[in-house]
């Protein structure tokens, strides 16, 4: 989401608003992070990591 506001002449302020895994699933572990690619190791095939749930950013951008 996002709502911009002016300021005067061709100057914007700019409010941002981002939720990035709303509804809470599981986010796991890409492959680079902690795979194990070692068909030998009992740790083969598992992505024992998850990142974080739910992240949100708020931001403020001027436009001139």
């Amino acid at each position: 989401m996002s709502k911009a506001f002016a300021i005067g002449g061709r100057r914007r302020l700019e409010g941002i608003f981002q939720i990035f895994n709303l509804f809470g699933r599981d986010n796991l572990g890409g492959i680079g992070s902690s795979f194990q690619s070692n068909a030998l190791s009992n740790a083969f095939g598992q992505l024992p990591t998850a990142q974080n749930r739910q992240q949100a950013e708020i931001a403020l951008r001027l436009i001139f």
